[in-house]
């Protein structure tokens, strides 16, 4: 069925208002706005579903996870499938405390279509792992960070770039319990697009956002000022100064557009927390998969498993955890099918690597319908199988290490590294100064690898393609009363 920009039928008898544009503020609580306004909410979805595998219709309760993996995906079960045991829900963490120095120190800019974060100076730091205790500076950074080589780390330590407790330390120094280690960069963020972060709705206690393909909700690995948060804190201005932070209730993947729902203090998250227990919550996808979809509703109910944590990797495994997809085909057009999702389970990747087992994975999805990752024509019952996993693993790290060698970086790309939470500093040296030969652009610094080697070579910009997988989260409602809906993207407009 086709998609229109303002109406959206997704199989329901009432059609969904959009939002696109509500900046308004109040102190009222999430709840049913004026029929009449450009945002209609939809009456509570229902609590019975079909079940996925006799056909019988049973109860279905729904949950809102707290912490989500990239792509999205809530966390349900079904009553007379409870799985034997599931992590606890918890509040959502506050993002850092907002340090609004470095905020409005940072310079940024849009180029071609684009948006960009002039270089600057940055220092991670965290207190040292019970793994580390004993291990020599250099040891630590060597095994730990394997980014850069060991003579990288080695001039740092004696540059004083890497320090133990802000004291400059030979790199034979051992680490011992309560130390904290610091690491100061020059900080290359990498662009993001430059789209409007729309409002869809906000009050004083919550905000929810139309997130844009391709940025990351909060900070993480080589993302700090080109994400969500920082964008909203910077441009939009919708948080005041040492008011409120904002807690994401939710969290997209970095390529995932649409909802996401920010509490901006923590009676909200509360709130929000108590829905989640009680499994009120219900989330609509869209995507556009490769080849004819099939008819009707279609159920993906394969356990998933994380198996290469560092590469962010999942698939269908026998010893994963239970979930269950529930899919329908809205449209068809060009090799293409348009796809509504429901996700009954919140598992990591859960609706990408399920359409890749049913065999119509994301058109665009550079992990799970990548033929240098699987192989081609890969089947279904290949995808379980242990060998055919060790492969992807195998061709993925290649992959990643030939791009790691493409693009030399001297930023501690893995988040693992330097965990957000605790304290950092930035500044932006050299910002807004007129461009020289020796200050070839905003940001440079003589003594930084990564601009010397930009300036020898610049890396080129990403691609639209890049910057953009086909999942959209659509629609957020509760049984509360309330529901988030969002314009769909682009390429799921005006479908035949």
């Amino acid at each position: 069925m086709p998609l229109k920009r303002r109406r959206l039928s997704l199989g329901q008898d009432q059609p969904i208002g959009i939002r696109t544009a509500d900046t308004s503020c109040s102190s009222a609580p999430l709840q049913s706005v004026d029929p009449d306004s450009n945002c209609a909410l939809l009456s509570p979805a229902p609590t019975v579903s079909q079940d996925p595998t006799n056909g019988e219709r049973s109860s279905v309760e729904h949950a809102f996870t707290p912490a989500q993996a990239p792509g999205g995906e809530s966390r349900v079960r079904e009553n007379s499938q409870r799985p034997a045991s599931r992590p606890k829900h918890k509040i959502p963490k506050a993002s850092a405390t907002v340090d609004w120095n470095e905020i409005d120190a940072i310079e940024d800019y849009c180029e071609h279509g684009l948006r960009k974060v002039t270089p600057y100076d940055y220092t991670y730091q965290t207190y040292a792992k019970g793994r580390w205790i004993g291990l020599t500076l250099l040891e630590l950074f060597t095994r730990e960070f394997r980014d850069q080589p060991p003579s990288y780390y080695d001039q740092a330590i004696r540059s004083g770039r890497i320090r133990i407790n802000n004291a400059v330390v030979d790199s034979s120094t051992c680490i011992k319990g309560h130390d904290v280690i610091m690491h100061r960069i020059h900080r290359h963020e990498p662009p993001v697009a430059d789209q409007p972060v729309t409002v869809v709705h906000e009050t004083d206690d919550v905000m929810v956002v139309n997130k844009p393909a391709s940025i990351p909700v909060h900070p993480s690995g080589r993302y700090r000022h080109n994400t969500l948060l920082h964008i909203l804190y910077k441009q939009q201005r919708y948080v005041q100064k040492a008011e409120c932070d904002l807690f994401p209730v939710n969290r997209l993947d970095r390529l995932t557009s649409g909802i996401v729902i920010l509490a901006k203090n923590l009676a909200t998250a509360r709130q929000f927390e108590t829905q989640m227990k009680g499994r009120t919550i219900f989330k609509t996808y869209l995507c556009k998969v490769k080849g004819s979809f099939p008819i009707g509703v279609t159920w993906c109910k394969e356990p998933i498993k994380t198996v290469a944590h560092k590469l962010g990797l999942n698939a269908v495994h026998p010893d994963g955890k239970p979930c269950a997809t529930m899919f329908e085909k809205l449209s068809e057009a060009d090799g293409y099918s348009l796809v509504q999702c429901k996700p009954l389970t919140g598992r990591t990747h859960q609706i990408r690597v399920h359409l890749q087992y049913l065999g119509y994975p994301i058109g665009n999805d550079p992990l799970y319908c990548n033929e240098k990752v699987w192989g081609s024509g890969t089947t279904a019952d290949q995808l379980k199988q242990s060998q055919i996993i060790d492969q992807a693993i195998t061709n993925l790290t290649q992959l990643e290490a030939e791009k790691d060698a493409s693009v030399a970086s001297v930023t501690l790309t893995h988040s693992t590294a330097v965990p957000e939470c605790n304290t950092s500093t930035g500044t932006t040296p050299n910002a807004g100064s007129n461009l020289t030969t020796e200050s070839p652009f905003p940001g440079f610094d003589a003594s930084c690898g990564q601009c010397q080697q930009y300036r020898r070579s610049p890396i080129p910009d990403p691609t639209p393609d890049q910057l953009l997988l086909w999942l959209h989260a659509l629609e957020y409602r509760s049984e509360q009363g309330w529901v988030f809906a969002t314009d769909p993207p682009a390429w799921a407009i005006d479908w035949p």
